[in-house]
């Protein structure tokens, strides 16, 4: 069972990833987890290569509320028969609806909720496993990559997917909705915990101080314009003359004094 610890170092990276607010309902009611063997050993690798594909299939985009399947279809491209173990890994805060019993696998001190399927695939032939989430509020949901395993040891993942939870229109701007993911119930500058930064004549209240564009600028202090200098003009040529007739004069004048 250590095959799949691969996947839980992945899923433990990707549940810092941002997602919406949803319910806090990680399996379904009534539902008896098995508790599984610690999976902190490095997985080894498979002596015989084989093909297989694993892809998950769900919907782009749902209504807050609604409920979607989520499809893991597994299929078989090598020359022989296998038996494989199909891994989903579940996520904190989403309402799982149907799939098998949710198995806990434990890593280095940590309990994880899984779905596992194991099974038999023919050459060529390709089987579908599925179960159903309930979207809680408006928001993102991501998927880690889902695993299936071989009786070979080999390990094959399916891409990280995202479905978006798009807001059902109320009329009133409740608790997860935001002018992001619903903009119909909470218009610009609402209450709504989500700075919008949009300029549009109201201070956003979720906005710190400053930060929203409408927000009051802090006053700029600008030097008063000076007046310009007046541009010297050059002696006329009479007072030129004067100059040297003042000082005769006053030459003259001290001598007849003496």
């Amino acid at each position: 069972m250590n095959k799949i610890a691969f996947v839980i170092v992945l899923m433990l990276a990707l549940n810092a990833s941002a997602m919406g607010k949803f319910q806090d309902e990680s399996m379904p009611p009534g539902a008896k987890p098995s508790i599984g063997e610690d999976l902190s050993e490095a997985p080894k690798e498979a002596p015989t290569k084989t093909n297989v594909t694993i892809e998950r299939i769900i919907p782009r985009e749902v209504v807050a509320g609604e409920t979607f399947t989520v499809t893991l279809k597994v299929t078989n491209h090598y020359t022989g028969e296998l038996n494989i173990l199909v891994v989903d890994p579940q996520r904190q805060g989403i309402t799982y609806i149907g799939g098998p019993e949710p198995y806990m696998a434990k890593y280095e001190g940590l309990v994880i909720p899984l779905f596992r399927w194991k099974d038999k695939i023919q050459p060529g032939e390709a089987k579908e496993y599925a179960y159903q989430i309930k979207a809680s509020n408006p928001g993102t949901v991501t998927f880690p990559p889902a695993t299936v395993n071989d009786d070979f040891g080999n390990t094959f993942e399916s891409k990280p997917a995202f479905v978006r939870i798009d807001c059902k229109p109320t009329g009133s701007c409740d608790a997860g909705k935001n002018y992001v993911n619903c903009p119909a119930d909470c218009p610009t500058g609402s209450k709504d915990e989500a700075c919008d930064g949009v300029e549009d004549g109201r201070i956003d209240p979720d906005c710190v101080p400053g930060a929203d564009p409408d927000s009051a600028k802090p006053a700029t202090t600008t030097l008063p314009a000076t007046k310009p200098l007046k541009k010297e003009t050059q002696a006329p040529w009479c007072n030129l003359l004067t100059l040297p007739l003042s000082s005769l004069l006053l030459t003259a004048l001290t001598r007849k004094i003496l």
